[in-house]
């Protein structure tokens, strides 16, 4: 039974990642926890207590009442709630920790917040903080059936492919075909579906359709978000280590770059 934990702050945008992820995983052998967690601002310790208490109560009836919401549309859905005080990245790694998260599903506030979007936000403090493979759900984005899952390949082989699982396990259930492409910044990194890397992922992929491409770009940033709209692929997937392409965007102070990538579906997950 996997498990999945659906973050919301009850905003618009967060509503459209629950929806997504609901749909994404589906209602087979699948658990939801939809998770809220709050931080009572700084005061007297008196004032701290019952102000704690109140935010409580408050995301408790909030959570309820999205559960309702949901359990219209999605009567065949395991649904629960929790109201958890606290920053979300912790919560959510405690979660991992015993066992109650398998993925994360959390929103973003879209390109036009581009630096919301990554810097001093939930999502940037879950890609910064936690293990557990997360889906990233742009603002408005609504959920098509999973076809093609692009899979960015960087030059360096992963130390162990079964990190790589979470995504297969995605593209088994949804029927879908892996599109692994690397995107060449110069004339030394080229890849081909003969290298070792490439062949290491086709082993991986097994029975899954799947297929590579090398892609030439000086800028990576824009030439995953080519390939991403000219193979159609309906879900990007990273796979974030140090020293990659995916940290070094997640460094910089200017945001264009990053906005190119933040119209599209994500699933990170990271090299252990």
């Amino acid at each position: 039974m996997k498990r999945v934990i659906l973050t919301t702050d009850f905003s618009e945008n967060a509503h459209t990642a629950v929806e997504y992820g609901l749909q994404l995983f589906g209602s087979e052998n699948v658990t939801y926890t939809i998770l809220n967690t709050y931080k009572e601002p700084g005061t007297s310790t008196a004032a701290m207590v019952s102000i704690a208490d109140y935010l409580y109560k408050e995301s408790q009836t909030m959570l309820a009442q999205l559960k309702g919401e949901l359990a219209t549309s999605y009567p065949n859905h395991i649904i629960e709630t929790l109201a958890k005080h606290g920053s979300l990245y912790p919560v959510l790694n405690a979660m991992s920790k015993n066992g109650l998260a398998d993925y994360v599903v959390v929103g973003t506030r879209g390109a036009s917040q581009v630096q919301n979007f990554f810097l001093g936000s939930n999502t940037m403090d879950v890609l910064k903080n936690v293990a557990i493979p997360t889906v990233i759900v742009p603002k408005d984005c609504q959920f098509n059936s999973i076809k093609n899952i692009a899979l960015a390949v960087d030059f360096k082989p992963l130390e162990n492919h079964e990190i790589l699982s979470p995504m297969l396990d995605l593209a088994r259930s949804q029927g879908a075909e892996v599109l692994a492409f690397h995107i060449q910044e110069n004339g030394d990194d080229e890849m081909s579906k003969a290298s070792p890397e490439v062949v290491a992922l086709f082993n991986t992929c097994g029975d899954i359709p799947h297929n590579f491409e090398n892609i030439k770009n000086e800028n990576v940033a824009a030439g995953i978000g080519s390939y991403m709209n000219a193979s159609n692929a309906d879900l990007l997937a990273i796979v974030a280590r140090k020293h990659n392409f995916l940290e070094r965007l997640f460094q910089k102070s200017i945001t264009k770059e990053v906005s190119l990538l933040a119209s599209f579906p994500m699933l990170i997950v990271r090299e252990k």
